[in-house]
């Protein structure tokens, strides 16, 4: 199948945005054509289609178009309205695309995706996608995995939108913390566990539906000889059947699925889950943090967009009053101190109103 060649003018913002523009249209397979310098030549066909009172700069964008059309499948013009809060861009800078289908009746399809910053980061990255679907037959659509200490959670989305949800009851069987204690059990480390795991060639089959049962059930294993490795990965495989079956359970689960939270380092799990939808899981970069660094990124963006300034305040402090030494933690607005939390015992537990 041939490449679809994106012509981009070498005019205007082309000189501050062009790599990332190039890498992003290359990477979905696309050839990128590049109109030639600036010339005579070039502003003479800019001239011939332009009103006499369009200015210089966006007389020579068009002649840079109009040298394009025979080279290239479509031209990537991009509608950049504001590239900051309270930027906004030249009328006809703004204007451009639909400058360029009028006065180019033969042009062929513009690629005009609408940059304005000033909508939020979101609004941006949705206008990305939609041009990004233009090139790929694959919607885009990510199932998140999500495993954590105390939760498991799964999430649907479809275009950039969070379309279903599901989340573990209160049993804690199949979680970050179920996995600690079967490490503990087995006097290994929760950070050997994965290695363990990859090193299994006929896995143990572990019941995993309560962790009463999966206990049980590995000892057993063990009493009929089955090797550390096996049992780990057969619990591992026990998990991930453990989540599909329950969290999961009548989602639409298709790629791209990406895997995160703690138990994501687990590299028995990223295994169980490959082998399950015979394809490679995604671990993000950070996989732990992802809940937390959604959350500031939806903070900063209503602090950016509509001017609201935080009155939340977290500090921390040691307690001394036993040799257990506890970090206490503890949230405050408005000089009123909300929740403590960290002690193993209840002396921070209560909070005073002032």
């Amino acid at each position: 199948m041939a490449m679809i060649r994106v012509g981009i003018p070498q005019a205007l913002l082309y000189y501050q945005y062009f790599p990332m523009w190039k890498t992003f249209f290359e990477r979905l397979g696309a050839e990128v054509v590049v109109s030639l310098p600036t010339n005579k030549t070039v502003l003479n066909l800019g001239v011939s289609r332009a009103v006499a009172d369009t200015c210089l700069p966006v007389k020579i964008f068009l002649g840079h178009v109009i040298s394009l059309i025979e080279k290239c499948d479509c031209i990537f013009i991009p509608a950049v309205t504001s590239l900051g809060r309270k930027i906004y861009n030249c009328s006809k800078i703004i204007g451009l695309p639909n400058m360029a289908r009028a006065l180019i009746p033969e042009c062929p399809v513009i690629l005009a995706p609408e940059i304005n910053l000033e909508k939020g980061r979101y609004y941006l990255y949705q206008n990305i996608y939609k041009l990004g679907r233009s090139f790929t037959s694959n919607p885009f659509k990510i199932t998140v995995f999500e495993i954590g200490g105390q939760d498991s959670k799964v999430i649907i989305t479809r275009d950039g939108v969070v379309i279903d949800f599901g989340m573990n009851s209160v049993c804690a069987a199949g979680t970050g913390s179920f996995l600690e204690h079967q490490a503990e059990r087995l006097n290994i480390r929760i950070e050997n566990f994965g290695s363990h795991a990859m090193r299994s060639k006929n896995p143990a089959r572990v019941a995993v539906r309560c962790t009463v049962f999966a206990e049980s059930d590995m000892v057993h294993k063990q009493q009929m000889g089955y090797p550390i490795d096996d049992i780990i990965y057969g619990l591992c495989q026990a998990l991930v059947r453990n989540y599909l079956n329950n969290v999961a359970l009548g989602k639409e689960i298709r790629p791209r699925m990406v895997f995160q939270g703690g138990v994501a380092f687990n590299k028995g799990i990223i295994r169980a889950f490959n082998e399950n939808f015979h394809t490679e899981v995604y671990v993000p970069p950070h996989n732990e943090l992802m809940g937390a660094i959604g959350a500031v990124m939806l903070v900063h963006e209503e602090v950016r967009n509509n001017g609201h300034r935080s009155n939340f305040k977290g500090s921390s402090f040691i307690c001394k009053a036993c040799p257990n030494l506890c970090e206490i933690s503890q949230i405050s607005a408005s000089g009123k101190v909300l929740a403590r939390w960290g002690g193993r015992c209840d002396i921070w537990d209560r909070v005073e109103s002032k």
